[in-house]
């Protein structure tokens, strides 16, 4: 909103929840000229998908699946203005509910500036100078930023928590080390010339890092994790403070804790929270937890020998503190956004990529040659990920920048990556239909319900019986008890037109699902 209030040229209304109902328009009607070009509704290949369902079935004919969600400061125009929120429960209901019938599935509750829902982490270095200059504007004060304690407070989990603290300013005199323009760096710039109003505050003198915002999960943003979960909504807990991941992350486990229990008592799949970190704006702990709960992270990009390493550390934190069985599979938040920084080149790649010669696409049997537009020709090892379609070239550096640390972790980064999709679809069809252990000792799933639920559509039997354990050729494989009270593997086929017709014991080991 303090961006656009500082456009001097503007057409659209700058609050935020305008412009969140504008861009969904816009790109309802993006999907409807594809499809125009494509031979009519439904033809083309960009579908907007609500339910993990309509994700597969688009994937499984070519298509690309879109998810929508939300990421802005003023979330269902919950500000807050010296504490005092300006919107209550009822509005968050009406307003989330106006969203999810919009179409959204996945969302954060801060972005930039403290909200009545959330305190945020902030920016760090000479951008968040600028930002919390926007923060005073909009909520009548700076960020809260306090030396953190020692060790923070302990979390539900065994992780260490000393690493939960907020971005580190640069207003302050302290030796931290990071401390440049930040990834949103263009964002303050931008602020920082046209900022106008946000002109002539000055922020405080911060002590010393690390810091951690004051100010946590309200009780509004609680309500509105609970309600979002109720729905089968994705939970992102990026630009929270890290006060408020840690409360958020507790308000998630506990949830899920009672979810699974009451599950099991009434003998149905546990329907569970979906929880995902989409661009790097949380912390190692936050990230760790996550994968406890069956969670994702995608890591914010970077140069491939940075983001190498991310994959390597959330690949060993997925092993460790993931459920067993967990498929691990890794997205990227590019945050394209017109503001956030893109990958830069590798500094001192050890193999650069030859454009002398075609390199494959990771996936689809293409073959990719450098870019050129009009005149120019891009270049990787020079300028980075300078446009949006280099990110085809960035691909290829990271399986070049993982082999560099070891022959053949270029083929695994690859294998992980792609199956980043999968990973997301698995969370949130555990969020939407519910997801069923397979344990040794009975499944509370029974092989009567499996045959009660043929003759459905692939959502309508997702719906009854939940997510299976496994997809392996062309079945869906259940654990579930049978009559006897033994737990067996049952292979649910469909056929063409989407519809349950079998449900058949025996096919798949039952010990190569058991988690």
């Amino acid at each position: 909103m303090t961006l656009c209030q500082a456009n001097p040229i503007k057409k659209n209304s700058c609050n935020e929840m305008d412009g969140v109902r504008l861009q969904a328009k816009r790109l309802f009607e993006l999907q409807n000229y594809i499809d125009a070009q494509y031979g009519g509704p439904g033809e083309g290949w960009l579908r907007i998908v609500t339910t993990p369902a309509q994700a597969r079935q688009a994937i499984n004919a070519g298509r690309l699946a879109l998810v929508l969600g939300i990421e802005i400061s003023e979330l269902f125009d919950c500000r807050e203005v010296l504490d005092m929120p300006q919107c209550t429960t009822a509005q968050i209901d009406e307003r989330l509910q106006e969203v999810f019938d919009m179409g959204v599935r996945q969302m954060e509750l801060v972005n930039k500036f403290d909200n009545a829902l959330s305190g945020v982490t902030g920016d760090n270095g000479t951008t968040g100078a600028v930002v919390n200059s926007g923060n005073r504007q909009v909520t009548g004060h700076f960020w809260d930023m306090q030396t953190c304690p020692d060790k923070a407070p302990p979390s539900h989990g065994d992780q260490e928590p000393g690493a939960q603290h907020d971005r580190t300013h640069s207003n302050i005199g302290d030796a931290t080390p990071g401390n440049g323009e930040g990834v949103d760096a263009l964002a303050g710039r931008v602020l920082d010339v046209f900022g106008g109003t946000t002109k002539g505050y000055v922020a405080p003198a911060y002590g010393p890092g690390p810091h951690c915002n004051s100010r946590g999960l309200t009780k509004l943003g609680e309500h509105l994790i609970r309600a979002m979960i109720k729905k089968g909504m994705i939970f992102d807990p990026d630009h929270m403070s890290a006060q408020a991941q840690r409360e958020a992350l507790d308000i998630v486990e506990d949830m899920s804790t009672a979810e699974a229990r009451a599950a099991k008592k009434q003998h149905r799949p546990a329907v569970l929270p979906a929880v995902m970190s989409s661009h790097s704006w949380a912390n190692d702990v936050v990230y760790q937890r996550i994968y406890e709960l069956d969670g994702v992270v995608a890591p914010r990009t970077d140069d491939a020998a940075s983001f190498v390493k991310d994959w390597q550390r959330h690949r060993s934190w997925a092993a460790t503190q993931a459920p067993k069985g967990y498929d691990f599979g890794m997205g990227y938040g590019a945050d394209t956004n017109g503001l956030g920084g893109q990958p830069g080149p590798r500094s001192k790649a050890k193999t650069k990529l030859d454009y002398s010669k075609p390199f494959a696409a990771p996936i689809g049997g293409v073959t990719l040659t450098q870019q050129k537009s009009g005149v120019r020709t891009f270049d990787i090892n020079k300028e980075g990920v300078a446009e949006y379609g280099m990110f085809a070239d960035w691909f290829q550096e990271l399986r070049l920048a993982a082999d560099e640390v070891k022959p053949g972790l270029g083929a695994d980064i690859t294998r992980d990556m792609l199956n980043g999709a999968e990973t997301y679809l698995g969370l949130w069809e555990r969020a939407a239909y519910g997801g069923n252990s397979c344990v040794k000792d009975g499944s509370s799933l029974q092989v009567e319900d499996l045959h009660a639920a043929l003759g459905r559509n692939m959502e309508g039997f997702l719906d009854a019986v939940g997510q299976p354990a496994d997809r392996s050729d062309d079945a869906y494989v259940y654990c579930a008890t049978a009559a006897s009270g033994k737990t067996v593997a049952v292979d649910v086929t469909f056929d063409r037109a989407g519809k349950a017709v079998t449900a058949r014991e025996g096919r798949t080991p039952l010990g190569a699902l058991v988690r």
